[in-house]
């Protein structure tokens, strides 16, 4: 592979798991360098430690400039000779690298080795406590008073932590900005936690019934709320709705996951200031009957079902200043009724995202003049590229357009035997057709095989083209990297997304269609 331009060894390596990329750093000198001078590449080195080797693992840290290091939750299960070994070699890490070090989160599963990590924590921003159990809790609160602050709390399955909560309650009390609860046992010691915690700006509760909270006497301000379940009873669900309204006046981002009655959504759009709601309407079991209008709302998030298309259209109709739209749903849940309630109410939309089966056939009455930037996933086998170029010529004034999707048709030809099949070559007429359509088109991405033919090269380099950015999916072509050194060198600028290489890419696409 040491005829590959470094370009193309870098989109190589970007698709390898980030363990993967260590062995890559072993083979030879040249790849070593193509790794640490890729910005992208190290950040996926500095995500965790590499676990095969504890012992050796700050050696290879220290040859390599990385800005941060996470530890992970295998480096908490070692025994105590080697966290000591550990720590050693930290400390001659922390010395060379000085202020290059940066300590960007901590993940203990077992708590009373969090001792051995004090010292070394000067930098720290998250602390993350996965299922962690404590033996002597107590003794843990005393080693906790040289924590230092940081703004980021995340508890994941946490037993026994009364101590630990109390302690962390006052001693954050003014720096914790976050808190990320999930599957806790018990959520009484959370509301004491947030009442005193005056500094806190976001919650997250997952896997979590909060019907513990009590909101009395909170002294918090949420700007965003974040509640993720499956499932709640009468209660629990009155026990969130007054959390909610508790914070109406700050709270400014919601997201409300596994809800199954309309209370919710009612309360989300009706009694809230938010300016940006992510909410899952497929559970709903009572219809939407009491929507106002809110014009604050400019940032909108919806999952829904094929039956659930009718609440769609409420919620749609009663906010007409949205700017950003994301529509979610693994059913076909129509096209023409839901974008024609978008043109006609959100004249303000400047990014639509559809990650929908459907079948897209625009209305001709259809113009979203306001729209910017298009992204258009989950492409089923009905969808062909016509299709796509009338979506697109629908929005005159699109900048940034995107298709995904493993069933992307960009041409279809008739075999001998009298069948439709799928041609994987995007021709010129309907390339052309795709950017004379769209003069304002400055990035365009393709996602599904792809032949970049030498036709489509030419073009994009020419001056008819106006294209800044052109991403896309491609297959085995021996002279891919010769075409993307050509494209590379004029005003364009072109990225491989990913590249199928024949029958490993037929079994990833039979798999995802089963």
């Amino acid at each position: 592979m040491d005829y590959l331009p470094n370009e193309v060894l870098i989109e190589i390596f970007d698709y390898l798991q980030k363990d993967s990329i260590w062995n890559v750093l072993n083979v030879c000198r040249n790849w070593k360098n193509v790794v640490i001078n890729s910005t992208r590449l190290l950040k996926k080195l500095e995500a965790s430690v590499r676990p095969s080797s504890i012992d050796n693992v700050l050696e290879e840290y220290s040859s390599i400039p990385i800005t941060s290091l996470m530890l992970n939750t295998l480096v908490a299960k070692e025994e105590p000779n080697n966290l000591n070994q550990f720590n050693e070699k930290l400390k001659n890490l922390i010395e060379k690298h000085k202020t290059t070090i940066e300590f960007t989160e901590m993940i203990f599963s077992r708590m009373e080795f969090l001792t051995d990590y004090i010292s070394q924590l000067s930098k720290i921003k998250h602390l993350n406590l996965v299922n962690a159990r404590a033996r002597n809790e107590p003794q843990l609160e005393i080693s906790l008073e040289n924590l230092p602050k940081f703004p980021h709390l995340k508890l994941i399955g946490l037993k026994n932590a009364t101590h630990t909560l109390k302690y962390l309650q006052h001693h954050q009390v003014e720096t914790l900005k976050c808190i990320d609860v999930e599957n806790l046992s018990t959520g009484r010691n959370i509301s004491e936690f947030m009442k005193v915690t005056k500094s806190l700006k976001e919650v997250k509760f997952m896997g979590f019934i909060p019907h513990l909270i009590e909101i009395e006497n909170f002294t918090c301000e949420l700007t965003t709320l974040t509640i993720l379940i499956k499932g709640q009873t009468e209660t629990q669900s009155n026990s969130i709705l007054d959390l909610m309204r508790a914070q109406k006046n700050s709270l400014k981002e919601l997201r409300l996951i596994g809800f199954n009655t309309s209370g919710f959504v009612e309360c989300a759009i009706n009694e809230l200031q938010l300016t940006k709601l992510e909410i899952d309407i497929t559970r709903l079991k009572f219809p939407l009957t009491a929507l106002k209008v809110n014009k604050n709302i400019k940032n909108l998030s919806l999952q829904v079902i094929a039956q659930q298309n009718s609440q769609l259209i409420k919620i749609i109709e009663v906010l007409p200043n949205v700017e950003n739209f994301k529509i979610i749903s693994n059913t076909n849940i129509g096209f023409n009724e839901w974008i024609m309630k978008v043109n006609d109410t959100m004249t303000r939309l400047k990014n639509l995202s559809i990650d929908a089966l459907m079948t897209i056939l625009p209305p001709k009455n259809l113009n979203l003049k306001s729209l910017e930037s298009l992204t258009v996933s989950k492409l089923g086998n009905e969808f062909h590229i016509h299709g796509f170029i009338q979506l697109a010529s629908r929005c005159p004034n699109l900048k940034k357009l995107i298709a995904t999707g493993y069933g992307v048709k960009f041409m279809q030809t008739m075999s001998d035997e009298g069948e439709i099949v799928e041609d994987t070559t995007l021709c010129r007429v309907e390339f052309l057709t795709l950017l004379a359509t769209l003069p304002k088109l400055e990035e365009l991405e393709l996602r599904g095989k792809l032949t970049l033919t030498d036709e489509i090269v030419e073009i994009l380099i020419s001056d008819f083209c106006k294209l800044k950015k052109f991403n896309f999916s491609a297959e085995k072509d021996w002279n891919l990297s010769q075409k993307l050194k050509k494209l590379n060198q004029s005003k364009i600028q072109c990225k491989i997304l990913e590249i199928d290489n024949g029958k490993r890419g037929f079994k990833r696409k039979y798999s995802e269609e089963r």
